[in-house]
């Protein structure tokens, strides 16, 4: 993380099998990869997401899912703020909590919405 801060909503330091929390990005702030999946949700601002070796921008209310162990960036263009959830490595998010429809709505890197 660089130019972000994070509220931790739940982890596995609490028992859970993923971590949710709630990024604030500065402009230009940026979360780096993960080798846990990941998905992203725009509640406010504007974000360029660079992985795979594509680049999309998600404005607020869009969304994205990263599988496990894909190289990515996600940079703030404005001040912004992010839902995110990330997994732990080796079980699918829908194994883990009650987010799988997002999984099932999002087969790739594809940001769908926003």
């Amino acid at each position: 993380m660089k130019a972000c801060s994070a509220v931790v909503h739940v982890s596995p330091a609490l028992g859970a099998r993923f971590t949710q929390y709630t990024a604030e990005f500065e402009v230009g702030g940026e979360l780096g990869s993960a080798q846990a999946q990941r998905f992203v949700f725009v509640i406010q601002g504007k974000l360029e997401l660079e992985a795979g070796g594509k680049s999309s921008e998600l404005n607020s209310r869009g969304y994205a899912y990263i599988p496990e162990g894909l190289h990515h960036r996600i940079t703030a263009k404005i001040v912004s703020r992010v839902a995110s959830l990330k997994n732990v490595i080796g079980r699918s998010i829908s194994e883990s909590s009650t987010f799988d429809h997002f999984e099932r709505r999002c087969d790739f890197i594809a940001p769908v919405g926003g």
